[in-house]
C-alpha cells in the first residue's frame, strides 16, 4: 500500500487530484492492467467493464445497480498514455494515465481532472485504493478494498478543507 495521498488542487469551480505510483512491472504489465477489461474489472471491482482501445472508443464501467460510468477514449498511445472522459452523473470529468520507464519498473501518473465538489471527496480516496488494489493485483497479493478506502475518507476530507 502507498501512502502517500494524492495531490489535490482547486481550479476555480472544479477539483483535480492527481498521483504519481512507481510499480515494479513492466510497461506492457501496467498497459494491459489498464486496457483489457477483464484485467482492469478485478482491481476496479466492477461486475462488468469495457474499453474500445482507439481514440474515439467507448468506455463503460459497470458496479452494479444504478453505479455506473461512461466515457469515451481520448488519447491512446500504447503503452504511454491512456486517456478518456468520465461521466457518473450530471458533470462529465476526465481521467488520464500516463506510464515512464524507469530504473526497477514503471512511473504511472493518474490525473482526474474537473471533479465537483461532491465527486472529489469520493474520487480522492476512491482512486487512491483502487491503485493499492492495482498494485497488489500485479504482485499476486491480497488486498481488501472497502476497509482502505474507509481508512483513507477521512484524510482526503482533511485535504479538502485545507485546500
Amino acid at each position: 500500500m502507498n501512502d502517500a495521498l494524492g495531490v489535490v488542487e482547486r481550479q476555480g469551480d472544479y477539483w483535480s487530484i492527481r498521483y504519481v505510483r512507481h510499480i515494479d512491472v513492466s510497461a506492457q504489465e501496467l498497459w494491459d492492467s489498464l486496457t483489457q477489461p477483464e484485467r482492469i474489472a478485478r482491481w476496479m471491482q466492477t461486475e462488468s467493464m469495457s474499453l474500445e482501445p482507439n481514440v474515439g472508443g467507448a468506455v463503460h464501467y459497470y458496479w452494479g445497480g444504478s453505479d455506473r460510468c461512461d466515457g469515451i477514449v481520448t488519447d491512446f498511445d500504447p503503452p504511454r498514455t491512456l486517456a478518456y472522459s468520465w461521466n457518473e452523473g450530471a458533470n462529465t470529468s476526465s481521467v488520464r494515465f500516463d506510464i515512464v520507464e524507469r530504473e526497477g519498473g514503471v512511473e504511472l501518473t493518474l490525473e482526474h481532472r474537473t471533479l465537483t465538489t461532491d465527486e472529489i471527496k469520493g474520487v480522492g480516496p476512491g482512486w487512491h485504493a483502487h491503485l493499492d488494489y492495482l498494485d497488489a493485483v500485479l504482485h499476486h497479493a491480497n488486498f481488501e478494498f472497502s476497509p482502505r478506502f474507509e481508512s483513507l475518507q477521512p484524510l482526503y476530507e482533511r485535504v479538502l478543507q485545507q485546500s
